[in-house]
């Protein structure tokens, strides 16, 4: 059986990863007004918030597993999960509205400037939530991040 703190930790970092990835191509395909990097940049953040889809449920099976271990934090695996429950539902959100976009693109000549640079904002803030709901993760087993 694999094991599912593993499994997490193995793919946790992909949706952090690949929303940087993503802001830094639309920002290029919006200032460059290139059609095909632009939705190639909506497509990497859609692919985000799937793989936060992974994450998030990798997580709950981790939960289970990391109680039973010695050195655990109860309060900062508690507050990792409030943080992660957010974040799976912002990404979701975000990578909803990254696929509106790429069909209107896809299908239409409507301008969605406005639209786009919008995204990025929302973006931004989700990958500030990611890394954080990451950053409260690290507090639950390593007692060196839990000072800061």
């Amino acid at each position: 059986m694999i094991d599912p703190i593993r499994v997490h930790l193995a793919i946790n970092h992909f949706p952090i990863i690949s929303l940087f990835i993503a802001v830094t191509v639309l920002l290029y395909g919006i200032l460059s007004d290139k059609r095909m990097i632009i939705q190639t940049g909506l497509a990497i953040v859609f692919f985000s918030g799937m793989v936060g889809i992974a994450v998030h449920f990798s997580g709950e099976e981790a939960e289970h597993a990391l109680k039973s271990l010695a050195g655990t934090s109860e309060h900062f695996l508690e507050e990792h999960e409030e943080l992660a429950d957010a974040a799976f539902t912002s990404g979701l959100i975000l990578s909803i509205l990254s696929l509106g976009l790429f069909l209107i693109i896809q299908f239409t000549d409507r301008k969605i400037r406005t639209s786009l640079w919008l995204l990025v904002l929302c973006s931004l803030m989700v990958f500030g939530l990611y890394f954080t709901t990451a950053a409260h993760g690290g507090k639950i087993r390593h007692v060196e991040l839990r000072e800061r």
